[in-house]
Parts: C-alpha cells; sequence; structure tokens
C-alpha cells in the first residue's frame, strides 16, 4: 500500500478524500432570516408530488400553502394536506407560499434533481421568493392582488359511518390499471362492508378477505346493497389508505387519509353518487 503513495505528495491532500468536494453541502450566502424553508431532497420530492396531485384535480391560477396547509377542491372532492413536516422554518414554524400560474411554475420546480437540500428565500426586495440548491436558481413571483381560496370542507360532523377499509398500495395499483380508461368506478357495499369495486363494463375486483366468501363471490353492481360512485379514486400515491365512507343525512361521503413520502398527511374527500340498482343490458 506504501508504494501507492508517492512520498512528495503534500500532507493536507493525502488526507482528503477524492469526494470531499462532492459530499460539501451548499449553503446560500444570504441572511439567515431570509431563509423561510430548508427542504431535503426526499422532503422535496413529496412536496412536489402533492402540488403535482393538487394541480391536476384543478387547474386554476394558485395554489395558496397558508401555515404549510393547502386545501384545494371543488363541489365533489376537497384535498387538504398538512405539509408542517417538511415546510417548516428553522426554527420550525409553518410557512405560507403562493403559488401563481401552477401549471407553469410546477413544471419549473421539477427541475431541482441534485442531493442538496433546497432553500425557498424571502426576496421581499422584488417581490419574489427564490427556490435554490446552488445549481438552479429558480425565481417564484410574489403578487399583492391574489385573493385567498376560499374552500369548504364537507359537513361530517354529524355523519354515521357506513364502513371502513385499509387499502395498500399494491391493491391500490391493480384497480388503477382496472380503471385506467374511466371516468368513475363504484364501491359495492354488501352486509355494511366495502367487499368490492366496480370498474364499468370492464372488471369487479373483490378485495382478498373476501373472495372466499360464497355471497361476496356473486356480488357485482346489480346486487349490492348500495353502490356509490367514486370520480377521485385514491389520487395520491402512498404505502396505506384508510378509506372511510360516511352517510350525513341523504348524501354519501368518502374520506381517504394517507400519508405522502410517510410524511405529509394528506385527507381526500369526496361526495359520491348513489348508484345502486343499475342492471346488465346485452
Amino acid at each position: 500500500m506504501d508504494e501507492l503513495i508517492p512520498e512528495d505528495i503534500d500532507s493536507n491532500v493525502e488526507n482528503k478524500s477524492p469526494l470531499d468536494s462532492i459530499i460539501e453541502s451548499y449553503q446560500p450566502n444570504v441572511d439567515g432570516e431570509k431563509i423561510i424553508a430548508e427542504l431535503r431532497p426526499g422532503d422535496y420530492d413529496n412536496f412536489i408530488k402533492v402540488l403535482q396531485i393538487l394541480n391536476k384535480e384543478k387547474d386554476d391560477d394558485l395554489i395558496s400553502i397558508k401555515e404549510s396547509t393547502v386545501t384545494k377542491g371543488n363541489s365533489d372532492c376537497v384535498i387538504q394536506a398538512d405539509m408542517s413536516p417538511v415546510l417548516k422554518d428553522k426554527n420550525g414554524e409553518p410557512v405560507s407560499l403562493d403559488i401563481i400560474n401552477p401549471k407553469k411554475y410546477i413544471k419549473l420546480l421539477e427541475q431541482f434533481r441534485s442531493q442538496d437540500n433546497i432553500f425557498i428565500i424571502d426576496d421581499d426586495d422584488n417581490s419574489r421568493f427564490i427556490l435554490t440548491n446552488g445549481e438552479v436558481k429558480l425565481f417564484l413571483p410574489k403578487s399583492d392582488n391574489i385573493l385567498e381560496q376560499d374552500v369548504e370542507s364537507f359537513d361530517i360532523d354529524n355523519g354515521e359511518t357506513v364502513c371502513e377499509k385499509q387499502i395498500d398500495k399494491d391493491t391500490r395499483k391493480i384497480i388503477k390499471n382496472l380503471a385506467k380508461d374511466q371516468d368513475y368506478l363504484d364501491y359495492l357495499i354488501q352486509d355494511g362492508e366495502l367487499k368490492a369495486i366496480y370498474i364499468p363494463d370492464t372488471a369487479v375486483y373483490t378485495f382478498s378477505e373476501y373472495k372466499t366468501e360464497e355471497k361476496a363471490q356473486n356480488l357485482d353492481e346489480t346486487n349490492a346493497d348500495l353502490a356509490l360512485r367514486s370520480s377521485n379514486f385514491l389520487p395520491v400515491e402512498s404505502e396505506n389508505y384508510s378509506l372511510y365512507i360516511v352517510k350525513n343525512g341523504d348524501d354519501y361521503i368518502s374520506l381517504t387519509d394517507c400519508a405522502a413520502g410517510g410524511k405529509i398527511a394528506i385527507r381526500v374527500s369526496e361526495s359520491l353518487e348513489i348508484a345502486t340498482g343499475g342492471n346488465l343490458i346485452f
């Protein structure tokens, strides 16, 4: 081994690893008070994935993050995400951030690919935020004239739970693939339990715990005790999902809780349409 190290090499160089310059992490040269958040690469990826889902569900002019929480949706579906585990300042306090023209800026926000942390800097003098990892410095404009989004969640205070279901990512993948070209699918409820899902004119997926149950084996959209139509089935990628179906008066609402990247808590609330009583016509 000694023969591999020339004697005239400088001792300072001798003790350095070839990876030292790569391992050294980036820190922006700005006043620390202007840094409103610092995200690790994995946390940043999950942050972007949530923004992508929010923009996909309703393409409009603003995603408004207030105290690290964002609520977005329409009359049929509301998505609420608590980003505080990943989006916080150096004191652990929540962050507010408006993303105007998300169709444009989310595409730009996707361009951070290095292993360095991503910093969000408040550049108030130029009425903008700066997102940077040292390699890319992206300008996210502010606006003083943006109206705060007014999104109301569904009222379930007096609701009655009809059924609940735990779904894992592999089951979700199968159902999403079966329903790839469909606008909706139906939850098939029998004996007070969600036993299967009907994909129109394509398939019935029976949850594994019911596949040997004789009554459930014959379950389809024509004989379910209750069939409820969903147009927003598990839109967020996660390891596991807790799905609840609640009846509030004459209305049925599904509530799905999951965690993007295991950190960002997300609830998807959807108003379901009653689809019970259909008959096959050939």
